[in-house]
């Protein structure tokens, strides 16, 4: 700052106003006051001189009443800081005649803006008005939609599910009367097998009867024409079981299956006693159908309970029927 000094002296002196100034303030963070004091009084000097940069006095003022504040010159601060006040005034003062035209338009320019936020604000304010309505009616079409998708859900949903139920009922009811007319068509064979059986039982005491008469005529005349008759006799009762048991099975198909799988050990005899035990056949009828007495009824009786698990309070008969 120093070295340009010369050049402002011989160029333009005015501006020494602001350099002197500004060498006052260096000075003055410096603490070199003595110096700064020189500089600010240089700076009121020029601008006095060069009328020139005049609203720096009043701030030139200020700083040189803190300098002389420090140096405990209090009646010099107070003279500047009055004159900063009155040059104030008097430059930048409403009641300045330079100044009034320049406030007017300032003033001027504050109301046209005070106007224009006013319309900014307005017109804001209308804006989130209508944002406001416009969320307002979304908000009402979306509850009225979501308000009749749920009454369309709830209505769709009863109606599937009465249909539903409807079709479980019609199901149910197909189940129902299936099975009854299965349990009904079950009963009517049954009743056949049994009946089949009790013919069965009779045509084979017919040929006990013959056998014993053919037996007895043994000893009377032609034996082999004789054995050849028995021997017939006793296929056909063979035949008759099987043909017995084919029925049974083709009424109840899983039964066999069943008492295989539950009881692997039973014999073919055991599982012949089982069917015959279903139908609800006598000792007596047993014996006859199987060709064994009734006391080996009784026996096979005993040891298919015991190969079954059962105990002396469970009943066989009901045991097998519910198989």
């Amino acid at each position: 700052m120093l070295s340009v000094e010369p050049r402002f002296l011989k160029v333009q002196q005015t501006f020494l106003v602001i350099v002197y100034a500004y060498l006052g303030d260096i000075f003055m963070a410096s603490q070199e006051l003595q110096k700064s004091e020189e500089y600010y009084l240089k700076s009121l000097e020029t601008a006095e001189k060069y009328k020139s940069h005049r609203n720096y006095i009043p701030e030139v003022y200020q700083k040189l009443s803190k300098l002389y504040l420090q140096t405990h010159r209090k009646d010099k601060a107070y003279a500047l800081l009055e004159k900063s006040k009155n040059l104030n005034d008097s430059l930048f003062g409403a009641r300045n005649s330079n100044n009034s035209s320049l406030l007017k338009i300032k003033d001027a320019y504050r109301l046209e803006q005070e106007k224009q936020r006013s319309f900014l604000e307005k017109t804001r304010i209308n804006e989130l008005e209508q944002e406001k309505r416009i969320f307002f009616l979304r908000y009402i079409i979306l509850s009225i939609s979501l308000g009749s998708l749920i009454i369309i859900a709830i209505i769709v949903f009863r109606y599937l599910r009465s249909k539903h139920k409807t079709t479980e009922e019609i199901l149910k009811n197909k189940q129902i009367i299936t099975e009854q007319k299965n349990k009904e068509v079950l009963e009517i064979k049954n009743k056949e097998l049994t009946t089949s059986a009790l013919q069965l039982i009779e045509k084979d005491e017919l040929l006990v009867e013959i056998k014993n008469d053919l037996i007895n005529l043994k000893t009377e005349g032609n034996l082999p024409g004789i054995n050849n008759v028995l021997l017939k006799i006793k296929s056909n009762i063979k035949q008759d079981w099987n043909e017995f048991n084919a029925r049974f099975t083709s009424v109840n198909e899983s039964f066999y299956k069943t008492l295989s799988e539950r009881f692997p050990d039973l014999t073919q005899k055991d599982q012949k006693l089982c069917a015959l035990i279903k139908l609800n056949f006598s000792s007596k009828e047993m014996a006859q159908l199987l060709g064994i007495s009734v006391e080996s009824v009784h026996t096979s009786r005993y040891r298919l309970r015991k190969k079954m698990y059962l105990e002396k309070k469970d009943n066989l008969e009901e045991f097998i029927a519910h198989l």
